[in-house]
């Protein structure tokens, strides 16, 4: 098989790594996709000496994960790698920020990119968790970049499905500033999600 600057996925190697004792095939498969796991790893924007802790630990998991891995031509291994690593990335960002919001706000970009059935080497409750907590993440890194005040008004708009208008009374705004509150950082959510990996276009800025 004909591997162009190691982009391609090889069954053959992916097989090969099924054994931990195989160095020669681990020292392939960690030089062909350590760069992938940094890039999946980074929009996260932890600090170098983080990523490099996350990054060994995603191959400390993939040590064992491997060894059932079962390559299929119609599901994508950098796509099921990349949910690994957002997921281990996830996992830390929640330790880390003990004092957030839980809400669980999924954007139609979100959830219009996420495959119709989880990838059999996830389970359904994994696989929920994860769509989950992709949610609350993206939450998160909006709402410490927004006063409180707008995150208020955002979320009574939104989360609790008042209407505009409302909203604007109830905050003694104008209709106008309570809608272009709600357009902006719906706008920072699907450009956060974006940025992390966890859909793969932005969405339009004015949709939501």
């Amino acid at each position: 098989m004909s591997i162009c600057s190691g982009e391609t996925t090889d069954p053959e190697q992916l097989a090969a790594v099924g054994d931990p004792r195989n160095a020669e095939a681990w020292d392939a498969f960690e030089a062909r996709y350590d760069r992938v796991i940094r890039r999946y790893i980074c929009p996260f924007g932890f600090d170098a000496e983080t990523n490099q802790d996350l990054k060994q630990r995603i191959w400390i998991d993939l040590l064992q994960r491997m060894q059932v891995y079962q390559h299929a031509p119609h599901h994508r291994f950098r796509a099921w790698l990349k949910r690994l690593c957002q997921s281990r990335a996830i996992d830390h960002w929640r330790r880390v920020h003990q004092n957030k919001l839980p809400l669980m706000l999924m954007t139609d970009e979100q959830m219009a990119d996420q495959p119709a059935q989880p990838d059999p080497e996830f389970s359904l409750d994994e696989f929920s968790k994860l769509l989950f907590q992709q949610a609350e993440v993206v939450q998160e890194s909006v709402r410490l970049r927004v006063d409180e005040r707008s995150w208020k008004i955002f979320c009574r708009m939104v989360l609790e499905e008042i209407s505009i208008r409302c909203a604007a009374s109830e905050f003694h705004i104008t209709y106008a500033a309570a809608f272009a509150t709600k357009k902006r950082i719906m706008k920072m959510l699907r450009q956060t999600a974006f940025d992390m990996g966890f859909i793969e276009a932005k969405g339009s800025a004015d949709g939501y």
